[in-house]
C-alpha cells in the first residue's frame, strides 16, 4: 500500500508540473579514492558513482596515485555495501 501511495504521489506530480527533488545516496567510502581494508592485500578504487574496482597490479595503481599512503582503510562491511564497477577492474590512469 505504501508503494502504490508514492506511485499515485509521483504520478500526480509529474501531472501538475510539480518538481520533484530526490535525494542522492551518499557513498560510504571517499571516492575517487583507493581503499583496502586491514590485513587484506587486495586494494579497490572507489569511483565518483561509488563502484568498486579492483587494482590489480603496483604499476596500475601508480598510474593514478603517487604513493600507497593515499589507500584509506576501511570495514569490509563499508567494502561490501558498495557495487562491483561494470568493467570489473581498473585500467591504466
Amino acid at each position: 500500500m505504501k508503494s502504490y501511495a508514492a506511485l499515485l504521489a509521483l504520478v500526480g506530480a509529474v501531472m501538475f508540473g510539480i518538481p520533484i527533488t530526490v535525494r542522492a545516496q551518499t557513498c560510504p567510502l571517499p571516492t575517487n579514492a583507493p581503499a583496502q581494508v586491514p590485513g587484506s592485500r587486495g586494494v579497490y578504487y572507489i569511483s565518483s558513482a561509488c563502484t568498486k574496482s579492483p587494482i590489480v597490479s603496483p604499476a596500475v595503481y601508480f598510474s593514478y596515485f603517487e604513493s600507497f599512503a593515499k589507500i584509506r582503510t576501511t570495514t569490509l562491511a563499508n567494502l561490501e555495501i558498495i557495487p562491483n564497477d561494470s568493467l570489473g577492474f581498473l585500467p591504466w590512469g
